[in-house]
C-alpha cells in the first residue's frame, strides 16, 4: 500500500515549538491544548494575529519540534511491512524537513517528500492528517489524526494516537 502522513502535528509535534517561539516573544503562555479549531489567530494576543502565522516559514520551529509519540515505531512499522512511505506537507522553509525527516531515519532521500498545496495531488491508499479538509479531497482513506484544534470535527475514521493508526491501516479497527 502507499501510505500518506501529514508532517505537522502527525508526525512532528511543530506546535509546541510554533507556541514557544511566539509565547516568548508576545510575552503569552498559550498551549497546544488551548487550541481549539484550525484558526490559531483566533486564539493569539490581538496583537500577534497578524504575525502567527509567519512563524511557520521559520525553519527554528522545525528544528525545535520532536516526533509525535509512537511516529517513528508507527511508520517504521509500516515500512517494515513493505509499504511505500510518502511525507506530504504544504511548506518546507530551506529544506528542514526533509533534514528533520532524515535526520530521524524516517527518508533516505527527498523523493519520499511531497510539497504541495492540494494533497489530493499525491496519490495514497490512506493519508493520515490532523486537517479535516485535506482528508475530503483524496481519493484514498483519510485518517484523521486528532488534535486539540480537530477534536470537534466529525469523522470517521479518527486515530488519536499512532497504535491506533497501525491498527486502522492494518484492518484491526473497522472502517464500516
Amino acid at each position: 500500500m502507499i501510505l500518506g502522513f501529514d508532517y505537522d502535528q502527525v508526525v512532528s509535534n511543530t506546535m509546541v515549538a510554533w507556541l514557544g517561539m511566539y509565547n516568548k516573544d508576545f510575552k503569552d503562555n498559550l498551549q497546544p491544548g488551548q487550541i481549539t479549531s484550525w484558526d490559531i489567530q483566533d486564539f493569539v494576543k490581538k496583537e500577534a494575529k497578524s504575525r502567527i502565522l509567519e512563524y511557520i516559514d521559520y525553519s527554528e520551529v522545525f528544528e525545535m519540534s520532536h516526533p509525535i509519540d509512537g511516529a517513528l515505531e508507527g511508520i517504521n512499522y509500516l515500512k517494515s511491512k513493505g509499504n511505500e512511505i510518502k511525507f506530504i506537507t504544504v511548506n518546507n522553509p530551506n529544506h528542514i524537513k526533509e533534514k528533520w525527516l532524515k535526520k530521524y531515519g524516517l527518508i533516505e532521500n527527498s523523493n519520499q517528500l511531497f510539497v504541495t498545496k492540494s494533497k489530493k495531488d499525491i496519490a495514497c491508499d490512506f493519508l493520515v492528517d490532523d486537517k479535516l479538509e485535506n482528508l475530503l479531497e483524496i481519493d484514498g482513506i483519510g485518517i484523521l489524526f486528532t488534535q486539540p484544534h480537530n477534536q470537534y470535527e466529525e469523522w470517521f475514521p479518527r486515530a488519536s494516537n499512532w497504535k491506533q493508526v497501525v491498527s486502522i491501516i492494518e484492518g484491526k479497527e473497522g472502517l464500516a
